[in-house]
């Protein structure tokens, strides 16, 4: 199902609140001795035992949100930075889901920010980090908050992602793992990601704008397909280089995926 990227005013301010209340500080988990057997067993946080329980439920009924996918190229490097936001039914974020690429042999992943009444409450980080240029290892971090304050976290480590099931967990200190602003900046379109435009790119089938920093160089950069040309669209196209580092207002649908080229198709745009 395609849905529009616009966020009301309300959600965003919403979102912002609940990943701003996670400013992370540091408190050691606690083990708990068993009275039966002197064996040290690991106290669950409430935060852990929710993000379980939400992982065991049906989401397929929850909305999902898309960001634009952006690329930044600095030298050799192509990094990348995506997000998801699913909602419930009442058009609360529930899950946030950040996709990224720091780059050729740097960490890439995600990191997943669960939230509940608008405050954070677990973020899990999944990514794979490069020994060396021919071997990565795939690595997995929990940390959980209560009342926004980290209070537990974990770890464990695989030479493969299908087998890290099977390994271990290893309580660690709680650390800041989030992203947040980055995050907030990709869904509000502010920042880095406020998108200007820069060019057009004629393929045999389709013209894509080419949105993004307006400076040259190592930028980020995005592109939405053009389905259907319009006044506005002939005009910015036929003024291209006029045009060029202006600020530009977009909407658009996600087409594609599951197994198929996926795309952000420009639905309305306008200068901001």
């Amino acid at each position: 199902m395609n849905l529009s990227y616009r966020l009301s005013l309300g959600l965003l301010l919403m979102i912002t609140v609940a990943l701003f209340s996670c400013e992370q500080k540091t408190k050691g988990g606690t083990t708990t001795p068993s009275s039966k057997d002197s064996i040290e067993e690991e106290t669950i946080s409430a935060s852990q035992k929710k993000m379980e329980e939400f992982e065991t439920l049906n989401n397929s009924s929850l909305g999902l949100v898309k960001s634009l996918h952006w690329e930044e190229r600095v030298g050799d490097q192509s990094k990348f930075q995506e997000v998801d936001i699913y909602l419930n039914a009442d058009k609360m974020p529930v899950k946030i889901v950040e996709y990224f690429s720091d780059g050729n042999f740097a960490e890439q992943g995600e990191r997943i920010y669960y939230l509940d009444q608008n405050e954070v409450y677990a973020i899990h980080k999944r990514y794979d980090d490069w020994v060396d240029s021919n071997f990565a290892v795939f690595n997995e971090k929990q940390v959980f908050f209560e009342n926004g304050e980290a209070v537990d976290a974990r770890f464990r480590s695989s030479d493969y992602a299908d087998d890290i099931i099977h390994e271990s967990w290893d309580k660690i200190r709680p650390e800041n793992i989030s992203n947040e602003q980055e995050v907030m900046d990709i869904i509000n379109g502010e920042g880095r990601f406020k998108t200007h435009y820069i060019s057009y790119i004629q393929t045999e089938n389709a013209i894509f704008l080419l949105l993004g920093e307006p400076k040259e160089g190592d930028r980020y950069v995005t592109a939405v397909k053009v389905d259907k040309m319009t006044p506005f669209l002939e005009e910015l196209l036929n003024n291209s280089k006029e045009y060029k580092f202006k600020p530009i207002s977009i909407t658009f649908e996600v087409s594609g995926g599951n197994g198929q080229p996926e795309f952000r198709v420009l639905t309305s745009a306008s200068w901001n």
